[in-house]
């Protein structure tokens, strides 16, 4: 494997394991996916399936959060471990399951709800913690704001990299998530998951009036990379580097402060660069389309 076609051939099944590359976090693709596509490879021939490592990776990760209320300020260095290995868990899935080529719409709306689900963990974890600088109802104001503002942050950026993935054919848009079957009857764990994951879908919609259209251009591609810059695996490395400096509160301030306003900022470029052209040439079926726009048009006047 030490040949320069083994080498290449590793390089090509690591590329096949991620996303596109712009839907890529910079912080996963220097830290997390590399490692995890080691853990992904070793794992690939076993009886091991993505769902058993999203599974580990939520008790890594609720473990962490409970270590988070527990722990004392000055030993905080086994809650960040886990909610690390919780991180590098939750990228190994996927790439394991586009290994395996058994990547499915379940697996990805289980990977997000437990995702999800750590997030809660971490931050009722940093809620027990407290601080004694400010009071008990005081601090638990501040957690819950900057829960709200992690969620709304994690919401925003994936409903833009969910529907970029589904125009660069690499995955379901939220439109269509809501329109998946089990939303209808739940007589199995299954059926309620997926009518949670629909809920989540509206609520993005609802949330993303801003959106617009996307194509699979360079502009989308670009803005998508820069969002990257702050999204949920970044959010895990301020938390990490704030368990590691005992300064649990400038997670909270950073996700309430420079979190909200990075996440403003993208919403009002990415609306600014609408009202540009896209410079893609137009496909035969949207000349057709004006065209047919026009004629009628025309028709009406002479009417």
């Amino acid at each position: 494997m030490s040949t320069p076609a083994g080498i290449a051939r590793l390089r090509q099944e690591y590329r096949s394991s991620l996303k596109a590359i712009a839907a890529e976090e910079l912080v996963d693709l220097l830290m997390f996916r590399p490692l995890a596509f080691i853990a992904a490879k070793l794992l690939q021939s076993t009886p091991v399936r993505p769902i058993h490592v999203t599974l580990l990776s939520m008790v890594l990760g609720v473990g962490g959060g409970i270590l988070l209320g527990m722990t004392p300020e000055s030993d905080l260095l086994l809650a960040a471990l886990f909610i690390w290995l919780s991180t590098l868990l939750d990228c190994a899935d996927g790439q394991l399951a586009r290994l395996q080529k058994s990547a499915s719409p379940m697996g990805r709306i289980l990977d997000g709800l437990i995702d999800y689900a750590v997030g809660i963990s971490i931050f009722v974890g940093i809620g027990v913690r407290g601080n004694p600088a400010v009071s008990e109802s005081a601090w638990w104001c501040a957690v819950a704001g900057a829960g709200a503002s992690y969620a709304l942050q994690a919401m925003v950026y994936d409903l833009f990299r969910t529907e970029y993935l589904k125009i660069a054919g690499a995955g379901r848009s939220t439109r269509e998530a809501q329109a998946i079957p089990g939303a209808a009857p739940m007589r199995n764990g299954s059926g309620v998951v997926h009518w949670m994951y629909a809920r989540y879908a509206a609520c993005q919609q609802v949330l993303g009036t801003w959106l617009g259209g996307i194509e699979d251009d360079e502009r989308t591609s670009r803005h998508l990379r820069i969002w990257g810059l702050n999204g949920t695996s970044t959010h895990v490395v301020f938390l990490i580097v704030a368990c590691l400096a005992a300064r649990v509160d400038l997670y909270l301030i950073y996700l309430i402060v420079m979190g909200n306003a990075f996440m403003l900022i993208m919403i009002l470029m990415w609306q600014k660069n609408l009202k540009k052209p896209s410079g893609r040439p137009e496909s035969s079926d949207e000349v057709h389309g004006r065209d047919s726009s026009k004629t009628e048009q025309t028709a009406v006047i002479e009417v």
